[in-house]
């Protein structure tokens, strides 16, 4: 899901998508992924809470205290319940989880640039970047298992960078400054990387 379904997300829907979905001693959590990173959304309630959550929803609750009977009564409801603290949950940390997402993948990015500018003047090569923000160098008009998955392609080869490298004052990318590399970067490479 995009970061824009993200911020609409309801609960209901979010278990629907979610990669996994579980129950555990304080809540439930449900791992989904956002703009090619996973964020797990956790919702934290108790009994008691399940028994307003209940009330609330016109269920007569008989037995709060036997807790086998009130088992049986979020089995039944559980969809219905989760969904609920779910929608609470993401009120409190979607800003957050898409935060983290945005960070995550600046950070790729970031790794993807020193990728490139390792990789970078490799005849017969490609760097390859896909939608989770992974990459990988490859060769040029090779296929993968996951090329429904791919974004963009940029060609490694020396002749497709040589004009560029030149007006840069570089004749050779190996034996290049290194302070003439780290502007090449940030002038050149990054920019190509950021507007993905």
């Amino acid at each position: 899901m995009t970061s824009k379904e993200f911020k609409e997300v309801t609960g209901a829907r979010l278990i629907e998508v979610a990669e996994d979905y579980q129950g555990y001693e304080d809540g439930v959590y449900a791992d989904v992924v956002v703009d090619g990173q996973k964020v797990r959304v956790d919702a934290k309630f108790d009994n008691g809470d399940i028994i307003d959550r209940l009330k609330a929803m016109g269920v007569e609750v008989e037995y709060p205290e036997d807790s086998e009977y009130m088992a049986d009564m979020y089995d039944k409801y559980s969809d219905e319940i989760d969904a609920y603290f779910f929608d609470q949950a993401l009120e409190d940390q979607r800003d957050d989880l898409l935060d983290e997402v945005e960070d995550a993948i600046e950070e790729r990015k970031e790794e993807i640039v020193e990728e490139f500018a390792d990789s970078l003047c490799w005849d017969d090569m490609e760097l390859v970047i896909y939608s989770d923000w992974y990459s990988n160098v490859r060769e040029h008009r090779q296929t993968g298992e996951n090329e429904e998955m791919v974004i963009k392609k940029i060609g490694l080869s020396e002749y497709l960078w040589r004009d560029v490298l030149y007006d840069w004052g570089i004749e050779d990318w190996e034996t290049a400054d290194d302070k003439v590399k780290e502007q090449f970067k940030e002038e050149v490479l990054s920019p190509m990387i950021e507007e993905i």
